[in-house]
């Protein structure tokens, strides 16, 4: 309810009955969110100590879950109070315990947590390097799952095509016995030949449409299955692979690159909102962002889940403004209002960096990648500046590719120095979103 203190004065108590009664796990676990609610709150000192005093009794009772996220904020504390290697080793230590027991998405949220904590501290090399780390994990693990979703509905699409050619087989079977029958009936009936040759036509007539019908349903369930494996089951987006599919068609360095506006879009604190919400609120709210950017973006866009809470968007806008003010609508498509959660009204921000390629004066023609790249800096420099907005890039001191190759080694010195020039749109303004318990 946002009543800090009676809540401190709530732990606090807390604490004293589990010591009185004896209950150590229980007064370990209780210390587990005091370090991460001191940790939040910026009193690094504190957390530390907090941390420290739970983790001899959480290893004693062999909770990996609390020793992880204990030995995570324990490292983020000692960052915090200027002792970077220490802290380092110990976050190291967690999050090789959170991916040997396959827990990625919460290796991938510590990332972006460890991340934050080493651009505050100025180590934005660090900051970077963290950032690339989660992107990976988070691809790997898209992958995972995509090539298990495909592995599915091979599996599925072959059984139904064997049930298909089994009735199809039977259906044969019919004509050839009424056949048959037909012949018997002539024989036997002579005089009733011509009488007999007209009903064996209509009989065909009737098998042939039969059979076109068939093959019709045939035709238009392939195409559906097409088109299944061409959306996001979840959002009805474009998937991943489809939109690769197309901009790699699009955006030929021969043909010219990528033409038009490019824009990767991240929800903001969506692991909160799965902590808070359940996945089943997270995933209404991946919906919901999806419908509002589609309908913002227009018909023309190619708007496509590029994976976890991340869309990406090609517009074939003419200049750097248009793109920049499709940014700043999409920031207000979301953001505007709340998302309702059965009950529940949610605010929810996104973060995003775009831009118009080819970018000017130079317009060095670009594959989609190189420009995806590049966008994907200019999102890690909205989230850096405190999320809810669009950055945007409107120009290149870049005559090559291997000057834009540079800019993309040091994004942050490109931006200093002027060889890249952004421009800024702040999203809608509202209330701010607070961080939740880790443990």
């Amino acid at each position: 309810a946002g009543n800090a203190a009676a809540a401190r004065r709530a732990t606090d108590a807390a604490l004293a009955t589990a010591r009185a009664a004896g209950l150590a796990r229980l007064e370990a676990v209780l210390l587990v969110n005091l370090a991460d609610d001191e940790l939040q709150a910026g009193r690094h000192a504190q957390a530390l100590q907090a941390a420290e005093q739970a983790l001899p009794t959480v290893r004693l009772h062999r909770d990996e879950r609390a020793e992880r996220a204990l030995l995570h904020n324990i490292g983020l504390a000692k960052i915090g109070l200027g002792r970077a290697d220490e802290g380092r080793r110990d976050v190291e230590r967690a999050l090789a315990m959170w991916e040997r027991t396959g827990a990625q998405a919460a290796a991938a949220a510590a990332m972006r947590e460890y991340g934050n904590a080493l651009a505050t501290q100025g180590d934005h090399a660090g900051a970077l390097e963290m950032f690339h780390r989660e992107r990976k994990l988070a691809a790997d693990t898209m992958k995972a799952n995509r090539d298990a979703a495909l592995a599915e509905l091979q599996d599925r699409f072959q059984r139904s095509a064997q049930e298909r050619e089994i009735d199809l087989r039977a259906r044969d079977n019919a004509v050839h016995a009424e056949q048959l029958a037909n012949h018997q009936r002539m024989r036997a009936i002579w005089g009733l030949l011509s009488l007999a040759a007209v009903l064996a036509l209509l009989l065909f007539v009737l098998l042939l449409r039969r059979m076109r019908r068939t093959q019709s349903e045939l035709r238009l369930r392939q195409s559906a299955l097409r088109e299944h494996n061409e959306r996001d089951t979840l959002t009805g987006l474009t998937n991943r692979r489809r939109f690769q599919k197309q901009m790699n068609d699009r955006s030929a360095v021969g043909r010219g690159g990528l033409q038009g506006a490019l824009l990767l879009v991240d929800v903001d604190h969506f692991k909160q909102i799965n902590d808070r919400h359940g996945h089943a609120g997270g995933d209404a709210v991946l919906v919901e962002v999806a419908r509002r950017l589609a309908t913002a973006a227009g018909g023309r866009a190619l708007v496509a889940r590029w994976g976890g809470e991340e869309f990406l968007i090609h517009s074939p806008l003419d200049d750097a403004a248009a793109a920049q003010a499709l940014g700043a609508r999409l920031l207000h498509a979301v953001g505007a209002q709340p998302v309702d959660l059965g009950g529940v009204r949610l605010r929810v921000t996104v973060s995003i960096g775009l831009g118009r390629f080819p970018l000017p004066p130079h317009r060095v023609p670009l594959a989609w990648e190189q420009a995806l790249n590049l966008v994907d800096m200019a999102l890690y420099s909205a989230k850096s500046q405190g999320r809810n907005l669009a950055i945007g890039l409107h120009s290149a001191d870049a005559p090559d590719p291997l000057a834009l190759h540079a800019i993309e080694a040091d994004f942050e010195l490109a931006v200093q120095d002027g060889r890249i020039g952004v421009e800024r749109s702040a999203g809608p303004a509202g209330p701010a979103v607070h961080l939740a318990h880790a443990a």
